[in-house]
């Protein structure tokens, strides 16, 4: 419900938006995403794929690099309560 889809939409070469390759090489997808939290999806600074991560698959190692500053800058704003409201307690 509060979850938004992240994937390699950031500016890259191709080979790093792949995250899929079949078996014969030669098809190429983007078929892996990271789910986040949607209060926190502005935070995301890059998502993109690894080739290099060995792990005995066809797919690539997809990683998402957050501003976690940022992050808990935006959570507190948004936990705050006014003095009205702490009146209506």
């Amino acid at each position: 419900k509060n979850l938004t889809v992240k994937s390699t939409m950031f500016p890259h070469r191709n080979i790093h938006k792949f995250t899929w390759t079949s078996p014969d090489g030669k098809i190429h997808n983007q078929i892996d995403h990271i789910l986040m939290d949607r209060r926190r999806h502005s935070s995301t600074l890059e998502v993109r794929s690894f080739r290099v991560a060995d792990c005995d698959t066809d797919h690539y190692l997809v990683v998402t690099e957050v501003d976690v500053n940022n992050a808990r800058e935006t959570i507190r704003e948004n936990t705050k309560i006014s003095a009205k409201e702490s009146r209506l307690l």
